[in-house]
């Protein structure tokens, strides 16, 4: 995978930009190849060890994996109803694709990912700095890094994040200034 992920780096850097830098904003999954190719490079560790050794482990979350998780299965539309995939079906993400949405975990699980960057965004040391935060949730055009920065049902600068592999969906929203994050 983290060979994967090398290529796949140097094949994305290697084309012009789909759109010019810091004039507009367009989501990409092949940033979050591209930042954990430079994380293993960095580390010499792969993606899948930092994320186990640098998240999973300091917060404690225990049901947090990488993959399909083994015992809920996504949905798929079929003829306008839903249809349960079975995870050790064809439907899988390419290793190298892993750091662009191939995480699970139980929502207690995610409520302790969300509470550090929380804690971390109103200033309190985490396993996230609060420089850290600001530099991750301060908006540039549409986000910061990693997350949107939004104003949702009246709340300003909430740090915001959907993801799907298209059969399971989680959307999160951090409001710091009102101290809360669903």
């Amino acid at each position: 995978a983290t060979e994967n992920r090398r290529r796949f780096a140097e094949y994305v850097l290697s084309q012009p930009p789909a759109l010019p830098p810091r004039m507009q904003f367009q989501y990409s999954n092949a940033g979050y190849v591209i930042a954990a190719a430079l994380a293993e490079k960095v580390a010499k560790r792969s993606w899948e060890e930092l994320v186990r050794t640098r998240i999973f482990e300091p917060l404690h979350m225990t049901s947090a994996g990488i993959g399909w998780p083994s015992r809920v299965w996504g949905h798929e539309r079929v003829d306008g109803a839903l249809k349960p995939v079975d995870p050790h079906g064809p439907y899988q993400l390419q290793d190298f694709l892993a750091p662009a949405g191939d995480l699970h975990m139980t929502s207690d699980d995610l409520a302790a990912f969300l509470r550090a960057h929380l804690r971390a965004m109103n200033g309190k040391m985490t396993l996230i700095s609060p420089a850290t935060a600001s530099v991750m949730h301060t908006k540039r055009k549409k986000s910061g890094l990693g997350f949107g920065v939004a104003t949702v049902a009246g709340f300003e600068d909430v740090a915001t994040h959907s993801g799907s592999a298209d059969t399971m969906v989680t959307v999160i929203a951090i409001a710091p200034h009102d101290d809360v994050a669903v």
